[in-house]
């Protein structure tokens, strides 16, 4: 998919030079330069459009990295954050259930105590 889509960008691309190069043989056919001046004038005419395209692609790839690698990190700080909260969670409910064991055993000695001092131990 990406490849059929950078084709139809390059086929775009060499269309418009095209059409430039066109515009700009005829605004130099009335001129006093040769014709082989002309030519030359339009080759060097498009290969600054190609090298600033270029240029172009090359800094719009450039904030595309950039972007995907915002979204990388954002992904993954929030995947850390997700695992942080689920521990926080685990690290609650363990808390929670020592408490309650804890409570249980305090319950189970002060009986044993009562029963102990109520027997004359």
């Amino acid at each position: 998919m990406w490849y059929a889509l950078q084709v139809l960008t390059d086929v775009e691309s060499e269309q418009e030079n095209d059409f430039k190069a066109r515009i700009v043989r005829k605004l130099l056919k009335g001129s006093t330069l040769s014709e082989k001046q002309q030519e030359e004038a339009v080759e060097r005419y498009i290969e600054e459009a190609r090298a600033q395209e270029q240029t172009f692609r090359d800094r719009q790839a450039h904030s595309n990295d950039i972007v995907a690698a915002k979204l990388a990190a954002r992904r993954r700080m929030k995947e850390e954050r997700s695992k942080e909260d689920a521990m926080k969670k685990e690290l609650q409910e363990l808390g929670k259930r020592q408490v309650r064991s804890l409570s249980a055993l305090t319950t189970i000695l002060l009986l044993c105590g009562f029963t102990y001092a109520k027997n004359g131990g």
